[in-house]
């Protein structure tokens, strides 16, 4: 509550926001952005508002290369929550929208640019910040106000998203269709997440209809790069010779415990060969 007006008992927490998050070193950003992030969840449009002045250096964070992963994750997912609360809040002004979709591309780059990922990053570095990203990505597809602008900028992240994706397909392979992790890439940070959001991002693509043609004439690729995670893995193969019966009365439950992406690329596959019935049927 004291967080919703400058008078309140905390006047001085906005000032304090905004300077550890532009001029506090990463750990101090790390702290304040993790608390916007709670305001803005908690307290609704007021204090976006008056927290707008925070996006340009969470911006500036979220691009750099020098900003810690997490940090640059955690600034993402406050930028995500800002717009949601502007986007969805009917009292707010047609100026304060206005703004949110101007200031889009900039951060559509940023997000790009945790999908193209660093040389410096690990595999799970990687997969977790773009993870963030296709996240973010998808929740703002939701929003009718955002499309236009949307449409301009998603390609950019759609294609290191991709590209990372092809990349990590043969370490997948080996450890999960292969060997099968028993489920552990599909905990949290796991390859089988980004997998399945990249999909649910399509999905949410589909929907809307400037969006929907970023994708044509890019079924067959993406259905190329993306089917491949749903194979059955080999230990679950092995069932299936062994016993058929119990293999099928199982199967619900090995779609959870052993391959999940399975149950996102079903509905991956169902959607677009829906909305683009002749070129998904020749992609199929």
């Amino acid at each position: 509550a004291n967080a919703r007006a400058r008078g309140g008992e905390w006047p001085e927490l906005h000032s304090q926001l905004i300077a550890g998050v532009s001029h506090g070193n990463a750990q101090q950003a790390s702290s304040c952005v993790e608390c916007v992030t709670t305001l803005l969840e908690e307290c609704g449009p007021e204090v976006a508002m008056a927290l707008g002045a925070l996006q340009e250096p969470m911006l500036r964070h979220a691009s750099s290369e020098a900003s810690p992963p997490e940090l640059r994750r955690q600034c993402v997912t406050a930028h995500l929550v800002g717009v949601t609360t502007v986007i969805a809040c009917e009292d707010m002004g047609n100026a304060a929208i206005e703004a949110t979709i101007a200031a889009l591309p900039p951060w559509l780059t940023a997000y790009a640019s945790l999908c193209a990922g660093s040389e410096s990053w690990d595999v799970k570095e990687r997969v977790a910040c773009a993870f963030a990203a296709l996240r973010a990505v998808t929740s703002l597809c939701r929003h009718r106000a955002l499309e236009a602008a949307l449409a301009e900028t998603l390609e950019g992240v759609l294609r290191p998203a991709c590209l990372l994706v092809q990349g990590i397909h043969q370490a997948y392979e080996q450890a999960v269709i292969h060997q099968d992790d028993g489920g552990a890439s599909e905990e949290e940070g796991g390859v089988s997440q980004l997998i399945a959001q990249l999909m649910e991002l399509i999905q949410a693509m589909l929907v809307r209809v400037k969006l929907r043609a970023l994708l044509k004439n890019k079924v067959r690729s993406l259905m190329q790069l993306l089917v491949p995670f749903m194979r059955i893995t080999e230990a679950q193969a092995a069932s299936w010779r062994s016993d058929p019966n119990e293999f099928l009365a199982q199967e619900e439950d090995e779609h959870v415990r052993g391959c999940a992406v399975r149950l996102s690329g079903e509905g991956f596959v169902g959607e677009m060969l829906e909305n683009f019935k002749r070129e998904g049927a020749r992609a199929v």
